[in-house]
């Protein structure tokens, strides 16, 4: 037989000779990633997949109370009938069409905004001196970018999410939602309410971007949170994530109450209610009085803040991991 200690020196050689192996595997995707320009995509869909998934039951009862399902006071009798009827998963309804559309929304949205800030500063501005306007001009087209490219699935998610059991039109997954609505609504309907949905996220992401760096950035430069390096950390992300989505939401969400409604509006081949964007709003506040372009508002604060934190926290974490290039941190 072996004897004892000859059997473990082996023993430890092999775990160290697969400690080795996945170490070298780990930086060869690192490497990969890093040359190819795809870090900022996977850590930007990681970040999305999480943001979404862990917000997804506010997200969910906030859809309701934009489209005219749920009233603020009716929250906890609405939120035990969903749990009642469709089980807790039911607070999850739509997620996975969420995740489907959320994941490359956000990769596209993260990438294009790297990409963008080098092309307009010709790689030549260290990231924390890019201009408030630079900031700006790239979050705008990276949000629209990101919009375009995945809107289908946006509103596939907004009609699956706003469904309960025995009311309207139902769809039974992401797949038959696209195809019932191509089917009774036509091709365009896929598209209905993008424009109002681009004039929503391009400024809303514009300032997003633009406040989470400016803070992030002047945070590390009054040494109120950073590293020994000047860095920011931790704590700086996730101030400055608190911080750009307290300002986006708020500025923004009228616009998302009415592209919610547009979105929904015609469901399975109904006569349209609303014209566009402006009749939409005028019919809003003539049935329901101005503040129902902020139906939803006190949830949709209290679900952006996780979101946001878990968005750009994730999105932080995972580049690091990555070994992104300092000089493209978002």
């Amino acid at each position: 037989m072996m004897p004892s200690e000859e059997r473990g020196r082996l023993q430890a050689s092999a775990v160290a000779s697969l400690d080795g192996r996945r170490a070298k595997f780990a930086r060869d995707i690192r490497t990969t990633l890093d040359q190819t320009g795809l870090n900022h995509t996977v850590a930007g869909g990681v970040a999305g997949l999480v943001s979404k998934t862990a917000t997804a039951p506010l997200s969910r009862i906030t859809i309701l109370m934009q489209v005219g399902l749920v009233r603020p006071t009716e929250f906890r009798a609405r939120l035990g009938e969903i749990v009642r009827v469709d089980g807790i998963r039911g607070l999850w309804k739509g997620n996975m069409a969420s995740c489907i559309h959320r994941v490359p929304y956000a990769a596209i949205n993260f990438t294009t905004f790297d990409k963008v800030k080098r092309l307009l500063t010709n790689g030549q501005v260290a990231n924390e001196d890019i201009s408030m306007l630079t900031r700006l001009l790239a979050g705008g087209i990276a949000g629209g970018t990101a919009l375009t490219c995945v809107y289908p699935l946006d509103l596939i998610r907004t009609r699956l999410s706003s469904q309960v059991r025995g009311i309207g039109v139902q769809y039974s997954g992401i797949v038959q939602g696209l195809g019932s609505v191509v089917q009774t609504e036509g091709v365009l309907a896929l598209y209905k309410g993008l424009p109002a949905t681009l004039i929503q996220v391009v400024p809303s992401m514009a300032m997003s971007y633009a406040s989470y760096e400016t803070c992030k950035f002047n945070l590390a430069a009054h040494k109120l949170f950073s590293d020994e390096t000047g860095l920011p950390t931790v704590g700086a992300t996730l101030v400055s994530a608190v911080v750009a989505g307290m300002i986006s939401s708020t500025a923004m969400f009228p616009i998302d109450v009415i592209r919610r409604r547009l979105q929904l509006d015609g469901t399975g081949g109904e006569r349209s209610r609303y014209r566009g964007l402006v009749h939409c709003a005028q019919s809003m506040i003539k049935r329901e009085g101005f503040r129902a372009l902020y139906g939803g508002l006190s949830f949709e604060i209290m679900r952006v803040m996780p979101t946001v934190v878990l968005l750009f926290g994730s999105y932080e974490t995972v580049k690091s991991w990555l070994a992104c290039s300092s000089d493209s941190e978002v």
